[in-house]
Order: structure tokens, then sequence, then C-alpha cells
């Protein structure tokens, strides 16, 4: 399965995780430039439900097949989606060839992004047209819906790490043996 770059909850790898992190913390998002040619992202639900309808069809396999995005979009109306849906102005820093090629004099990591700048400098648009006649039921999340899946995600996730455990009286309580019952019965034959 080819497909484009991927974003939505839980995917931590993604290109474009800096600009949802910036959006949520109301910081500058790092972006790979140039950022106004056309391109396309997928939902990480929508590539997932995807790949499982495909593997249980028995033409698909030993082909190569193309999953687009909803649609194309440049990186930068990506992010003032993202920013937009957080309710902040989007703030980019735009890392072109020029500082690639500096940072991967330091960075084996940097050396192979600079290798994959090219998809940046053209336009990345899928057809999969064969793959939609294979499974017409192909789902894809506007971008819309699914920056805000991701941001609802972020925060529950960020909530659910930043939020203290609840130490009221009944929690601490709760599991606790109760010192007025009874030890349990062992089995004979059961280890002590």
């Amino acid at each position: 399965m080819r497909a484009p770059d991927f974003y939505g909850p839980h995917a931590e790898l993604s290109y474009v995780r800096s600009i949802f992190d910036a959006a949520l913390d109301g910081g500058r998002a790092t972006v790979i430039g140039p950022i106004d040619k056309p391109h396309e992202f997928v939902f990480v639900p929508d590539l997932a439900h995807t790949l499982v309808e495909l593997s249980q069809k028995e033409e698909a396999y030993g082909r190569a097949w193309h999953l687009a995005g909803p649609g194309l979009i440049t990186v930068r109306r990506f992010a003032e989606l993202v920013f937009g849906a957080a309710g902040k102005p989007p703030r980019l820093r735009v890392i072109g060839k020029p500082m690639l090629f500096l940072l991967g004099l330091f960075s084996p990591f940097m050396r192979e992004v600079l290798e994959m700048q090219y998809l940046f400098e053209t336009p990345v648009n899928l057809d999969d047209t064969r793959l939609r006649h294979l499974l017409p039921d192909l789902r894809k999340t506007p971008y819309e819906d699914g920056i805000a899946a991701t941001l609802a995600a972020m925060r529950a996730q960020r909530e659910a790490v930043t939020s203290p455990p609840d130490r009221s009286a009944s929690s601490r309580t709760d599991s606790l043996p109760d010192r007025h019952s009874k030890p349990a019965t062992r089995l004979p034959g059961s280890p002590s």
C-alpha cells in the first residue's frame, strides 16, 4: 500500500505531528519546505480500515495499491486548518534544503530527511482509481473532521497524563481489604 503522509490520533511519528503539538501548545511548528506545493495527507484510521479491507480481497494480493488523501492541500493550508481548529493563529518555521543539509552534517536522521525532501518540492497526488473500484466504500475523512478528531484525541491524552490521580477517601479505601472480613479460606494442598 502506497499512501501519502499520515496524521491522526496517536500518530506520533507523523510529519505533521509538530503542527498539532504547536497548535495545542500555542507554539511554532517546524515543517519541511516548500510548504505551498500540492500535497495529500491520509487520516490513520482511514488507512487502517483500508488495509484491513484490502487484506480481505483475494484479488488484492501481489499488486501495488495507492491510497490518496481526501483531496489536494498544501502544507501551509493544512497547518492553517490545524491551528484554526485549535483556536490559534498559525505559526510556522519552515526548514528548506540548505538548512536540512547543514543539520544533516550532524544528524544521520536529518540526512535521511534531506534525501526525502524531494517529496515536498514536487506535488504529491496519488491516483487511487483502481483501489476505489475494488473498495467502492473507501473511507476518506475530510481534513477538517480528521484534524478535529486528532486534536480531541491529543487533548484527551494530555488530560489523562496531566490530571492528578483521584485522592478522595473513597478511592483510597475501596481497594483495601476490610479489616473486619474473614481471611480467605485455604484449600487443602494449595501453597501458603
